[in-house]
């Protein structure tokens, strides 16, 4: 995956307090930095997301896609950075 990391992000939606839209964006930039698959990517930040912020965490991330999810409050966020948007939501963990 190529993208400028120095290159500013398009905040689309959000509801997620300021500091974790901080943490998933430099999270999207390492992964970007350290994968070339977007799959990979993806489950890098869910990984850490989850283990940051507690399960369940899901990733979109692509150039084109389409996309309609539930979420729990102050778990959602909707970026562009560079070619690739991305998708970050939780949901609640089953017991």
């Amino acid at each position: 995956m190529q993208v400028d990391l120095q290159e500013k992000h398009a905040l689309k939606v959000t509801d997620m307090l300021p500091e974790m839209v901080e943490d998933v964006l430099q999270l999207t930039k390492e992964g970007i930095k350290q994968y070339n698959v977007e799959r990979e990517c993806a489950q890098y930040i869910k990984k850490e997301m989850d283990k940051k912020y507690g399960t369940t965490w899901h990733v979109i991330i692509g150039k084109e896609y389409g996309a309609y999810v539930s979420h729990e409050s102050k778990g959602f966020v909707h970026f562009q950075l560079g070619d690739y948007n991305v998708i970050l939501f939780k949901t609640p963990s089953s017991s």
